[in-house]
């Protein structure tokens, strides 16, 4: 969005400027069409360390996300950013809910889709580390109804192809009757029935159920239930006091921001209902939670907690697996990407010369976003309450807003 070519060094100072303004642009806007109260209060929660060297380019780069929230029209986000084991920022902006005005805090339960994914995968490793199984069992040594289409197919699928979206069935097999309400136990004979488009351990053929059969490996191998295991092993160690995993538990949460849909007659987004879609594979999208309950995730993905998982281990799940070719429209509108992978429960790309870990859910009017780039040991988690286009936008924008930022920086050594 900002991007400076090199060799562009007198853009620095002005881009800086720019950026900084954005803040103060934001607090100025009157237009109570796009701020139903327009003065925004900013939930900051945690004493930041003033001598990280990311902490003005946080700064900044919230203020741009405050600021684009309003162009945009979102009802309300939350974002934490992380540099190493520090939080720069950890901050609600807008409402909760169009119609009460309650303001996104950093307790605000959010829905995070398919970024309930990654915490999938980390429980499968601290388990392999626990020794319950191994990344290349086969799935059917542990779910022995798993069946494809023949005999030879269901024995190469691997613990490793469940989560590395590589069993080759098509894209988002049977995700529709995920959506109907069946149970995996109803939908895994189905698979029984369909080809494969490409050979298993090839390509990324992105999928929830083949990914929620995790599930029923993680069940038979320690004889604990899958969302037991996850509050025992993940949500209890790192204090993620609001994590849940079930629309009742989202339901009764003190502070929850409530998913919106875009009204036309009003060119605005305004409150929908709340559904129980993917709750039944929680491994896939059935994970619910508040920005400080992300920090601490975030944290755990930088190496802070190796009581849990130590930082090696992590870094496995964020090694290519697969080539995400086969849908490479996920990105089409990201210009400067190549090298489109997935590994365990992460994609994988490089974006302008930077490698970068990413996930992205979405479910029931809620976008959930996180980046990790492992070179500079930052990380950034937005949630959003709508599909708002900053949405879209919001990733690319601190790639590109980061990216300039080091440039900057380089030119001023």
């Amino acid at each position: 969005m900002y991007f400076i070519k090199k060799g562009d060094k007198s853009k620095c100072t002005f881009v800086g400027l720019f950026i900084g303004l954005l803040g103060l642009l934001s607090c100025q806007n009157n237009d109570r069409a796009l701020m139903p109260d327009a003065s925004p209060t900013v939930i900051q929660m945690t004493e930041f360390p003033a001598e990280d060297p990311f902490m003005a380019f946080a700064q900044q780069f919230a203020d741009s996300l405050e600021w684009s929230m309003y162009v945009h029209g979102c009802p309300g986000l939350a974002v934490a950013i992380v540099h190493d084991t520090n939080t720069l920022i950890k901050k609600g902006f807008g409402v909760e809910n169009a119609n009460t005005g309650y303001r996104v805090n950093t307790n605000s339960v959010f829905r995070l889709g398919s970024v309930s994914k990654g915490f999938a995968a980390i429980l499968t490793q601290i388990l392999v580390k626990e020794k319950y199984f191994n990344w290349e069992d086969q799935v059917i040594k542990y779910v022995p109804e798993f069946k494809l289409k023949t005999q030879e197919q269901t024995e190469k699928v691997t613990i490793k192809n469940l989560l590395s979206q590589s069993t080759g069935l098509p894209p988002h097999t049977f995700t529709n009757q995920i959506e109907n309400g069946l149970s995996l136990d109803e939908i895994m004979p189905m698979l029984e029935n369909v080809n494969l488009v490409a050979d298993t351990g090839q390509i990324c053929t992105y999928q929830n159920v083949t990914y929620a059969i995790i599930e029923k490996v993680i069940e038979s191998a320690t004889g604990k239930p899958f969302g037991q295991l996850l509050k025992e092993k993940i949500f209890i160690p790192l204090g993620m006091e609001n994590a849940s995993m079930d629309c009742e538990q989202m339901w009764m949460a003190k502070s929850k921001a409530s998913p919106h849909k875009f009204d036309r007659s009003s060119e605005s987004f305004v409150p929908a209902e709340y559904n129980e879609k993917y709750y039944n594979i929680i491994s896939a999208g059935g994970v619910n939670a508040s920005i400080s309950d992300m920090d601490k995730y975030l944290k755990l993905l930088m190496g802070k907690y190796p009581e849990i998982l130590e930082r090696e281990a992590l870094e496995k799940f964020f090694i290519p697996v697969v080539s995400s070719g086969y849908e490479r429209k996920y990105f089409h509108r990201w210009e400067d990407l190549v090298h489109d992978y997935y590994a365990l429960g992460w994609r994988v790309f490089d974006y302008n010369g930077e490698r970068w870990i990413y996930h992205g859910g979405f479910v029931n009017g809620f976008r959930a976003e996180v980046a990790i780039n492992l070179k500079y040991d930052i990380s950034i988690c937005m949630l959003f309450n709508s599909t708002c286009h900053l949405s879209d936008l919001a990733t690319k924008m601190f790639f590109d807003q980061f990216i300039e930022y080091n440039y900057c920086q380089r030119q001023q050594l």
